[in-house]
């Protein structure tokens, strides 16, 4: 009897997994609870591109980034456009700001001009920090990814270059985030769009973005297609604690879950190389070391 009940225990659970996979669902991990078979360590299963080996997000280890003087500062077109009131929406994984035209990078070691497309957010809960990239180990409170596309798209690798930002709690609300934190209340269900006014380059530090790391990746959600060429920012955006908890607390993947920690876990770097735009990572890696094998042999001497 056990025998047969475990059986059909067995074919349900599979039929539950097959369908989500049927129906072209995905969740993150915190959602896998309530739906089987749908959360990032099964991404690969139902797309392929998800198992390789160039993968997003990733873990930046300083010491290890190589200095490319290639990387030069970016050029930013249409960021500080005013007067323009974009959608911003619950597209069912995060908070997604569709961009107008007319909003394009160059520059920062890319090869050509990249026109912007739109741009969302990764966070986590009160009890977990939700970037998705980490660095030397560490994550943030949250992440903005920045979506560009490549004019002159080819179907294969650097169709697309993404902006990171990585956000810190700090005790002053920031007030350029005013106008979008409001409308994240509006946004709670699936679908739920709000018109709010913005201007990009008040979203970001513009001006301290000398400072990036860059390695070749991926999308952070299925597909998981190896398109992207990444550009993280050491510089990070400063939200106050209530402006970073409206985010986990306003929007909802279904009506009975509330949308927190939609991240990814970090991937493993295989093979590749990140790369930095400035020496004086390089060297603060180096004084660090220095220091600590100073302090080691002066342990060992006394």
């Amino acid at each position: 009897m056990m025998k047969c009940f475990s059986l059909a225990l067995l074919v349900s659970l599979s039929l539950i997994k097959d369908s989500a996979a049927a129906e072209g669902d995905w969740c993150y991990e915190i959602q896998g609870h309530q739906t089987l078979g749908c959360g990032p360590r099964f991404w690969g299963e139902h797309y392929p591109t998800c198992a390789k080996n160039h993968q997003s997000p990733i873990n930046v280890l300083t010491k290890k980034a190589v200095f490319d003087k290639a990387l030069k500062p970016f050029h930013f077109k249409g960021y500080n456009i005013t007067g323009r009131h974009l959608n911003i929406t619950n597209n069912g994984h995060s908070a997604q700001v569709d961009l107008p035209t007319g909003i394009e990078i160059s520059g920062g070691g890319l090869s050509e001009t990249y026109i912007a497309a739109q741009f969302h957010f990764h966070w986590g809960s009160d009890e977990f920090y939700g970037s998705e990239h980490t660095v030397d180990g560490e994550k943030y409170p949250m992440e903005l990814h920045i979506v560009h596309k490549r004019k002159t798209s080819t179907g294969g690798f650097g169709d697309l270059a993404v902006l990171g930002f990585f956000y810190e709690e700090t005790a002053k609300n920031n007030t350029e985030y005013n106008s979008l934190i409001e409308s994240l209340g509006h946004i709670s269900t699936k679908d739920g769009y709000k018109n709010f006014s913005a201007t990009l380059d008040k979203l970001i530090p513009i001006n301290e973005l000398k400072v990036y790391y860059r390695y070749n990746g991926s999308l952070t959600t299925p597909p998981c297609n190896e398109t992207v060429i990444w550009t993280l920012f050491n510089t990070t955006i400063k939200l106050s604690k209530l402006q970073l908890q409206a985010f986990h607390n306003s929007l909802n993947f279904t009506e009975k879950q509330r949308m927190v920690e939609n991240f990814r876990p970090v991937q493993k770097r295989s093979d590749r190389i990140v790369y930095t735009s400035s020496s004086q990572v390089i060297l603060s890696s180096f004084q660090s070391l220095l220091i600590c094998f100073i302090v080691s042999f002066l342990t060992i001497m006394s």
